[in-house]
């Protein structure tokens, strides 16, 4: 699983170098936080397996994202996001006993964006796409004693999708602005943050 990840950062790293050297073009970097549903995957997998009673919580996710126009209208990028999900387990055995569970979900993908206001505008950028998304959530079990039962069903989870996205960007100046999305990935859904270009 982390040669996977290394592998998919060092070929990321290797397009920004690359695309880097046309100095022609334009980058946006953005580093954005917003709602995750990562204890509801979670609660999907111990429904399934456990005859239990789950409540779940979530932190806010943090999203990174890489944008480099290849065209005035058109974009690719990459992203970077983390959520942690915690989930409180009653087992189902009739003895109350309670289990908190705690997930680590990682999320790695590109993305192609169209960009529908081209040009036109120095201050607003409105876009859309669609991406390749791999998300690996890791659950740890608290107490230990209790770890035998994720061995059971796999402590490990690792999702591939197609993930859709609608955003905007408002810039401040000519490199600076915020920006918002709305993501159907599974770490990441309601974003916002600042973005810079370059």
């Amino acid at each position: 699983m982390k040669k996977i990840f290394y592998i998919v950062c060092l070929l990321a790293i290797n397009a920004v170098n690359t695309f880097a050297q046309n100095e022609h073009a334009e980058s946006a970097i953005s580093c954005q936080i917003g709602l995750s549903y990562g204890s509801d995957y979670m609660t999907e997998d111990f429904n399934y397996q456990l005859p239990t009673k789950v409540s779940g919580t979530n932190t806010p996710s943090i999203m990174f994202t890489w944008d480099y126009a290849i065209m005035s209208w058109m974009s690719i990028g990459g992203t970077f996001s983390y959520n942690n999900s915690k989930l409180e387990v009653t087992k189902g055995n009739g003895s109350g006993e309670k289990i908190n569970w705690n997930g680590d979900g990682y999320g790695v993908g590109s993305r192609v964006l169209v960009h529908f206001l081209g040009n036109s505008s120095d201050k607003i950028d409105v876009y859309a796409g669609a991406g390749l998304h791999m998300v690996a959530w890791s659950y740890e079990a608290d107490p230990d004693n209790y770890a035998n039962t994720a061995a059971a069903y796999d402590a490990t989870k690792l999702y591939i999708g197609l993930p859709l996205t609608l955003g905007g960007r408002y810039y401040f100046s000519e490199n600076f602005g915020v920006t918002a999305e709305a993501s159907t990935n599974k770490i990441s859904r309601l974003n916002a943050g600042i973005t810079l270009k370059f």
